[in-house]
């Protein structure tokens, strides 16, 4: 191509100057540009502004929903407070979380103390009293004692407690309780944010612990100590001493109990444990308030079963082990529901009131739904033959 000549200097200049000056003028161009750019966006205060509008009395605003009476703006999940929201969440909620503490009788030679065995954290549902809190925080105590933050402990009389769902109620007697707002859990989506209020490490020593994350899933099945329940999965710190707690949005409502956390990961290959970080779980509010309404009512939660452990098996699971497809029978309860009725170990159960048994949950809705006191007709195998069977459905509660 050849080169071309500087008409000021009369000197060549090469294409691939050329090339060099173009390029660095569009540098300078864009670096021009977004210096304005930025100019736009700070102001002298070097801080960062929201675009502006103008309204129409010519005064300037920052768009944003319309505020309600209680300073939360009307979008979901998302509080849009002048600066940091925390701290106005944690301050209108604080005062309805409490200290839960576990006392056992210790008996000496010399005299008779409580000794504290285990310790969580409660929050107040509501001015007559009522706590809730898990089942193991409240499990074996001969006393149960409130903490508030103040330093007052007030004894509480356990009104009642589940330990499939892992959930409790207590009662205290004090002036000027505050109870949290409970929200709905069914609304919750992944990735909003989520505060954790709680004692970590039992005593009064940490009380009133915040933690902050994000919900990592919103209805995740868990197996827990033998029971399987829907958590919410949240990575805000959850320790001991904080099982019981609330689980709060922010709109500042509580949208879940926390109850348990991952502590191992898996093991090396040296068999030394990994720690699994950010892994909790909170009891899902909506299912927590059911049982609390049964357990205020009744002191107790109704279980309707009829005392069997069963396994599904298919066709062809069947015709190895030479049976018929539906639910196998591996236990049944000495005295329960279906023991009374007739049902033995290694019975396949057919069909329930007409309808074929193909899985767990068809025998478990069929319970649920007949409920405590009314009967099931069970379309029974045994040993090369076919015959029905009548079960009055029982309260699990009540069975050995």
């Amino acid at each position: 191509m050849g080169s071309k000549m500087d008409i000021n200097t009369g000197k060549k200049i090469s294409n691939a100057g050329k090339r060099f000056a173009l390029c660095l003028l569009a540098v300078l161009i864009v670096a021009c540009i977004a210096l304005i750019i930025i100019s736009a966006i700070y102001v002298n205060d070097g801080s960062l502004h929201l675009p502006k509008r103008v309204t129409a009395s010519g005064n300037v605003s920052t768009p944003r929903p319309a505020q309600d009476q209680n300073g939360y703006y009307n979008s979901p999940g998302i509080y849009y407070g002048e600066d940091n929201p925390l701290p106005d969440i944690i301050e209108a909620v604080s005062s309805g979380v409490v200290g839960v503490v576990n006392y056992e009788q210790s008996r000496s030679t010399y005299r008779d103390e409580l000794v504290v065995v285990g310790s969580g954290t409660g929050f107040i549902v509501s001015e007559e009293g009522y706590i809730l809190t898990n089942e193991h925080v409240v499990k074996g105590a001969e006393e149960l004692r409130v903490l508030f933050e103040n330093g007052d402990e007030v004894v509480a009389e356990l009104i009642g407690s589940d330990v499939t769902t892992d959930v409790a109620v207590l009662k205290i007697q004090y002036d000027g309780l505050v109870p949290v707002i409970l929200g709905d859990s069914q609304s919750l989506r992944v990735g909003e944010f989520v505060l954790a209020i709680g004692n970590p490490l039992g005593g009064s020593e940490l009380y009133g612990t915040v933690t902050f994350g994000i919900v990592s899933a919103a209805a995740r099945e868990v197996n827990i100590d033998g029971f399987s329940n829907m958590y919410i999965q949240t990575d805000a710190a959850i320790n001991f001493g904080n099982s019981g707690g609330p689980l709060i949005n922010m709109r500042g409502e509580v949208i879940g109990m926390n109850t348990a956390k991952y502590v191992t990961a898996g093991y090396d290959d040296y068999g030394n444990s990994i720690s699994a970080e950010g892994i909790g779980f909170a009891l899902p509010i909506n299912e927590v308030r059911v049982i609390m309404e049964q357990l205020i009512e009744l002191g107790r939660i109704q279980r309707p079963g009829i005392g069997v452990t069963v396994y599904p098996i298919n066709e062809v699971d069947a015709q190895e082990m030479g049976l018929v497809a539906g639910i196998y029978v591996v236990t049944v309860n000495e005295g329960s529901a279906a023991y009374e009725a007739g049902i033995e170990a290694g019975d396949v159960l057919v069909s329930v009131d007409g309808t074929a048994l193909v899985s767990n949950d068809d025998l478990k809705n069929a319970i649920n739904q007949t409920g405590i006191g009314n009967s099931l007709t069970f379309g029974v195998y045994r040993k090369g033959r076919e015959f029905e069977l009548t079960v009055t459905v029982g309260d699990m509660n009540e069975m050995p």
